[in-house]
């Protein structure tokens, strides 16, 4: 069992490949601390270890959670695109079982238990970056592991691979700017949730109303870890004069040395 309050059964997914075969690279030791602070919090909210889908191209145990060591499929051009170029091989090899899947970036933290979304292939959020059209903000999704899914994820790599090493998609979020692309065209078709899924700061600053928007209770905040989100999401230095993530997780922010500054994105 999850956990959850319903018996529909769904997983948590990670997804990390690196070509050093560990949690060490530029980021310095940051990555994998997010990674134990996500198994901690998970654990804590009633995840069973065998419903955390670990899957790294390397052999990693922690807490009773081991991963799932998948090939190095990492993704040069766009790192942040490897977990679309994960999911489109794994889908086609049919790894998955016949359930949920809640994909989240490390840095991506459910807030407590909650009632699984309805989705059918591939549901996410999307808002405004700016003035700019509204996009899909790929931290926080979740698919069924169905036909469907396997040709969305396919599609989605394809597109990523022909527009990005080319263009100026590889800025910035690129996987998130063809997302929106191929979704105008007409080529795969994802299903929407409220902001609630995956509340980053982008939306909290821009937003003419956040607190309106979203629909409460949060399920999950969405912040790189630095001295202003810590202060914005854990100190409740914010328009709203409160935390805006649970004790739970400062806790564990601060067990795992994430207050350190050593610990922070540059």
């Amino acid at each position: 069992s999850t956990g959850l309050p319903y018996r529909t059964p769904m997983k948590l997914c990670y997804i990390y490949c690196h070509p050093s075969q560990s949690f060490q690279n530029s980021m310095r030791a940051q990555i994998e601390r997010l990674a134990r602070v996500q198994i901690d919090n998970s654990l804590e909210l009633g995840w069973h270890p065998d419903d955390i889908y670990l899957l790294t191209n390397f052999p990693y145990t922690y807490n009773g959670v081991s991963s799932r060591v998948i090939p190095n499929l990492y993704f040069d051009v766009d790192p942040v695109s490897s977990k679309v170029r994960v999911l489109a091989h794994l889908l086609g090899e049919r790894f998955f079982e016949d359930d949920l899947y809640w994909v989240h970036d490390f840095d991506v933290y459910q807030h407590d238990v909650f009632s699984p979304p309805d989705v059918r292939v591939f549901a996410g959020v999307r808002y405004n970056y700016s003035r700019m059209q509204r996009e899909w903000q790929c931290g926080s999704f979740f698919f069924r592991p169905n036909m469907e899914a396997a040709a969305f994820f396919k599609t989605w790599y394809e597109e990523i691979m022909e527009r990005v090493p080319h263009s100026r998609y590889v800025r910035s979020r690129p996987e998130e700017k063809v997302l929106r692309y191929i979704v105008a065209e007409g080529k795969v078709h994802p299903e929407e949730l409220n902001v609630r899924y995956n509340v980053t700061p982008m939306f909290l600053l821009q937003h003419n109303n956040p607190m309106q928007a979203i629909e409460h209770p949060i399920v999950a905040t969405h912040f790189h870890v630095n001295q202003f989100a810590l202060e914005y999401f854990c100190e409740g230095k914010n328009p709203w004069g409160r935390p805006l993530v649970p004790t739970r997780l400062t806790r564990l922010m601060k067990k795992h040395g994430l207050y350190d500054a050593d610990a922070w994105m540059d």
